[in-house]
């Protein structure tokens, strides 16, 4: 017997564990993956399905390609404002 669904209904918790794995797999720290991963699911479930999980996917592609830094290297810039050096990051601040 074959799964004929047309889709899959995941929990919020499954989806923010899946993310936050698929962000460790390149090195993310793991407050920044779960922290990304909840604001994925949170967009989903406000609706918001252009910034949710589906979003994941452009995420994986960039990290791949080293477009994401997996590990910025915070420096201090003009006035006291930190700046992140070494490509674009994930979260606030990017």
């Amino acid at each position: 017997m074959t799964d004929e669904r047309e889709f899959y209904v995941f929990s919020a918790d499954d989806l923010k564990d899946f993310s936050a794995r698929v962000f460790m797999h390149f090195g993310i720290g793991e407050n920044d993956a779960k922290q990304a991963a909840d604001v994925l699911a949170r967009s989903d479930l406000r609706g918001i399905d252009s910034h949710g999980v589906a979003r994941l996917h452009t995420y994986f592609d960039m990290l791949a390609l080293g477009r994401i830094n997996p590990k910025p290297n915070p420096g201090k810039g003009q006035r006291g404002h930190r700046r992140w050096r070494q490509r674009l990051r994930l979260g606030r601040g990017a």
